[in-house]
């Protein structure tokens, strides 16, 4: 991230007597990305975010860099519910949900914030499709549970082969459910 922005404040400085160049769309926009980057990287671990300033950027970039991180935030709570980290990934999903909430009460034209209306509809749809994608996981979730709870309560050990999670080396693998493996095991 340093070498990151020691570039973009090469680009900042070199370009300070060239604001058509400044504000071209290409230099807002891998501004927008660094800050995109600062953004996430302050979410996933739990620092406080830095500000337009701490970036080097003009508002309307930090704003749409922040909607950028909220659609790169879906990413990151579809990993963790890929490892079975479904309460983990909930606090993220109010993270989003609070910067769509702050995004959606900033009213000024596109002219002045350079497309943000656009890159906060974007957002209210990757929110709703991560909403529904945890709870969907969370519901699976409480029914795995309830469904090892059951068996124990039978004394039985069928499906807790099926229904346990099983991870790979690298972590990254769900719920395994072959097909017949509970006809198997009777």
């Amino acid at each position: 991230m340093g070498t990151a922005q020691a570039a973009a404040n090469e680009m900042v400085r070199d370009l300070q007597q060239h604001p058509d160049l400044y504000y071209a769309g290409y230099t807002q926009d891998a501004l927008k990305e660094l800050t995109e980057a600062f953004l996430v990287l302050a979410f996933v671990s739990g620092e406080s975010l830095p500000g337009p300033t701490e970036v080097g950027v003009v508002g309307a970039t930090y704003l749409r860099g922040l909607a950028e991180a909220v659609t790169e935030m879906r990413r990151f709570i579809l990993d963790l519910i890929r490892r079975g980290q479904v309460a983990e990934a909930e606090p993220f999903l109010t993270i989003m949900d609070d910067v769509y909430s702050f995004l959606i009460a900033i009213d000024f034209p596109d002219a002045i914030t350079g497309g943000l209306r656009r890159h906060t509809d974007v957002v209210r749809g990757v929110l709703e499709r991560t909403r529904g994608d945890l709870t969907v996981a969370v519901r699976q979730e409480q029914m795995r549970t309830t469904l090892l709870a059951f068996e124990e309560h039978l004394g039985m050990n069928h499906l807790g082969d099926i229904l346990e999670p099983a991870y790979a080396p690298d972590g990254e693998t769900g719920m395994t459910c072959e097909p017949g493996a509970a006809d198997s095991r009777q």
